[in-house]
């Protein structure tokens, strides 16, 4: 595990203009494999804390949305991965993904805390995903700044019409059918 934590610390301790750059050779699939479940777990606990004591909430609603939550979770890393298979860039795959992870814990921890102040905005998800898709590709993988743009751009489109699912699942008809 202690491993893992320095893996964590260098990633966010990394500044894009270091001299010695990225090393990617230091991180393994476990690591990355980690951090993405501790994301996921992050992600149902916020879902299970928003709807504990909400009257009128059903199993169903909890399901459409943990989906479609579930698959814009998901949306970062395939498109993340693909990037990397694409770029031939496999070898720092494992450092891509805990990167992305990392950003994304942090991002949900924030975000649920400004909660109890401010409303969450589904736009404001989306762009730091897409900005922190667009530091992996250009930091970690290495890209070109207009390929690693072309992630993050992949990431907020990709991102915004997985919330389009919504409006296909029974609970989106509903919403529907009453407005």
């Amino acid at each position: 595990m202690g491993g893992f934590i320095e893996a964590v610390k260098a990633v966010l301790m990394f500044r894009p203009k270091s001299e010695t750059g990225f090393d990617a050779s230091r991180f393994s699939w476990t690591y990355a494999a980690i951090g993405i479940a501790f994301v996921a777990l992050l992600q149902a606990a916020s879902l299970t804390v928003a709807f504990i004591g909400e009257p009128g909430v059903t199993a169903g609603v909890i399901a459409d949305l943990s989906l479609v939550a579930a698959l814009a979770l998901a949306v970062p890393f395939v498109l993340v991965t693909a990037t990397a298979v694409l770029t031939r860039r496999q070898d720092r795959l494992p450092a891509a993904l805990l990167f992305v992870a990392v950003y994304l814990a942090l991002m949900q921890i924030a975000l649920y805390l400004l909660s109890f102040f401010l409303p969450a905005s589904g736009s404001t998800i989306t762009v730091v995903m897409a900005l922190t898709c667009y530091l992996s590709a250009k930091n970690v993988l290495g890209l070109p700044t207009g390929k690693a743009l072309l992630v993050g751009a992949a990431v907020a489109i990709a991102s915004f019409s997985t919330g389009f699912l919504l409006l296909a699942l029974p609970t989106g008809q509903a919403m529907l059918a009453a407005g």
